[in-house]
């Protein structure tokens, strides 16, 4: 999962997911459903008309918008999450660092 899979980082790190195999699930608001699709996306949450919800090996909050709990909720047991630009409530839950992520591996395990 990719949230923020809109901006010019997430919009890239849709690709590169789609191009190492990965089933890639955004998050982006309406105007940029279609857009998410068309780079690869196979499944595509507005989050401005839904909630997100769901399990996922790799979650990647590049929007910064949840907290740590938040992402939690999304990332499977054995599963990897990042946050490069952590919303406060994370960057204090990972002792203040400003890039968070609970395995080295980014965007799937080698």
């Amino acid at each position: 999962m990719i949230i923020g899979a809109s901006g010019g980082v997430g919009t890239f790190a849709v690709q590169v997911a789609r191009a190492r195999g990965a089933e890639v699930t955004a998050v982006c608001s309406t105007r940029n459903v279609e857009a998410a699709r068309s780079l690869g996306a196979r499944h595509v949450f507005d989050y401005t008309r839904e909630t997100v919800t769901g399990r996922y090996d790799t979650v990647v909050d590049l929007a910064g918008t949840r907290g740590l709990r938040g992402l939690l909720r999304l990332v499977e047991p054995t599963g990897t999450w990042s946050c490069p630009v952590a919303a406060t409530s994370t960057v204090a839950a990972c002792s203040g660092r400003s890039l968070c992520s609970r395995s080295a591996s980014w965007l799937g395990r080698s």
